[in-house]
């Protein structure tokens, strides 16, 4: 997990930090874990529009990628995402720890797909103590920010997220 960076978003509370995602990862629920995961390494949406949608068969082990379809965007609705050396090799840990299973999505409870994480979430956030509001789907602001104070492309940072062009990463992530 990268730096403690934290995104300038006007009008919103910061995302969470990187020790705040450690501390989600720690006591989160195996579904609500690989989610983070998903978001947080690779800007997915958390919820059914990318996170719990993103199927075993958008996985390619060989060329480390995701392909990523989104429900959201109706001009690109897919990309392919490179995964990070920590996300395959979580991912090949699930792999395994799925084979008896055979889910058809990547995120699932006992091999059913998930359709929301909403309580899941919100216990994570007791149980690891953070009390001020975090929204799942600020672990996609962390992701940006981090990425881009880490000296990402922001054009390759864009797509990876899914967006057409630079132009809202100009807006939200502002120095």
């Amino acid at each position: 997990i990268a730096s403690n960076t934290r995104a300038i978003c006007p009008n919103q509370n910061p995302p969470p930090s990187t020790d705040e995602v450690r501390a989600l990862l720690d006591v989160a629920a195996p579904p609500l874990r690989r989610a983070i995961i998903l978001a947080y390494y690779l800007g997915l949406r958390f919820g059914p529009s990318e996170v719990l949608s993103v199927k075993w068969s958008d996985y390619s082990r060989e060329e480390q990628t995701l392909t990523v379809r989104c429900l959201k965007n109706k001009q690109r609705p897919w990309r392919k995402v490179y995964l990070p050396d920590a996300v395959v090799q979580e991912m090949s840990a699930w792999e395994k720890a799925d084979a008896d299973l055979a889910p058809e999505c990547i995120v699932h409870i006992n091999g059913r797909k998930v359709h929301r994480l909403r309580e899941q979430w919100e216990k994570a956030l007791r149980l690891s103590g953070i009390s001020r509001p975090v929204k799942a789907y600020d672990l996609r602001h962390t992701h940006a920010t981090q990425a881009l104070a880490a000296g990402a492309d922001m054009k390759a940072v864009a797509s990876s997220m899914g967006h057409q062009d630079v132009s809202m990463l100009h807006e939200v992530y502002q120095d």
